[in-house]
């Protein structure tokens, strides 16, 4: 992976500089990268709808009639959003491993009940995470599923079925979300924001057993001297390190056209790349339905 100080070491500024000096052109470089990340690449991402840059984002709530859910901090715009009830909920009896718990006792005493389901951990070290359901023992309440980041301990959980195009919620304005979408209902439809951290559905859920599941695209940490590493896996290394570059041999010379014929050339080979992503992938597209997101 390309890092912060390779860049600024390839930009060559191999000038006698004081210390402060030097400081104050490190971060006017990585000003420079931090833009390009934000300004043009994360758009670019939402724009078209790229497998790049996203994040998954779930919620279950234990209120009724909760219209209003707090946003990711670095949230920059959904790739999907749905919304189903669950299928049961409760508390961990105990975890084998990563891949095998046992469920309360109210769960189905029928094997395989729950097979093909995603079973979402609500609290404990591993909340919000979530892994298919290979097999259930009703028995024995014994589920199996992908490893989890580690061992469960006694933790909530929920138990949904897979989210489906059916399941997805529209992006609508806020003002016709307040206007049209008012009334309570069992599955929520659209989707508005409030403000840049506050999401707002409509119908509100009139059942505290509603499953938000979000893919979304993301606003990456600013680097930094420290937060070294490059965003995207690498993909993107080479935008970013032309943009810097150019940016700081026309520092001297800078007005408005300079930066925009810049930019659209950094959105031409970004562009390039995503479309190149695209056609690369199997069947030429991407689903949209996951269980989790790396």
């Amino acid at each position: 992976m390309t890092t912060v100080s390779s860049i600024i070491t390839s930009v060559g500024y191999d000038l006698k500089l004081t210390s402060a000096e030097a400081t104050a052109r490190t971060n006017e470089l990585i000003s420079y990268m931090n833009r390009c990340i934000s300004s043009f690449l994360v758009p670019l991402l939402a724009r078209f709808k790229s497998d790049l840059g996203r994040k998954e984002w779930t919620t279950t709530e234990s209120t009724a009639y909760l219209p209003k859910y707090t946003l990711p901090t670095d949230f920059y715009s959904f790739y999907a959003l749905y919304a189903r009830e669950y299928e049961h909920a409760g508390t961990l009896v105990s975890a084998a491993s990563s891949s095998s718990m046992v469920l309360d006792t109210d769960a189905s005493t029928t094997d395989d009940t729950y097979n093909g389901m995603i079973l979402r951990l609500t609290s404990g070290t591993y909340a919000d995470e979530q892994r298919y359901i290979t097999n259930y023992t009703g028995s024995t309440y014994t589920v199996t599923t992908a490893a989890f980041g580690g061992t469960p301990s006694t933790d909530t959980f929920v138990i949904v079925s897979p989210f489906t195009t059916d399941d997805e919620l529209t992006q609508v304005e806020i003002d016709e979300l307040n206007s049209d979408y008012t009334d309570t209902a069992d599955s929520p439809e659209v989707y508005s924001f409030l403000d840049s951290t506050s999401l707002m559905i409509g119908p509100c859920p009139n059942s505290a057993e509603v499953v938000f599941y979000g893919l979304y695209f993301y606003k990456p940490t600013a680097l930094s001297t420290s937060a070294d590493t490059l965003p995207f896996h690498g993909v993107f290394d080479e935008v970013i390190r032309t943009y810097t570059t150019q940016m700081a041999l026309l520092r001297d010379e800078y007005n408005v056209s300079v930066e925009e014929a810049l930019k659209n050339r950094i959105d031409q080979d970004a562009i390039s790349i995503i479309k190149d992503r695209v056609r690369r992938k199997p069947g030429g597209g991407q689903s949209k339905i996951r269980g989790s997101e790396d």
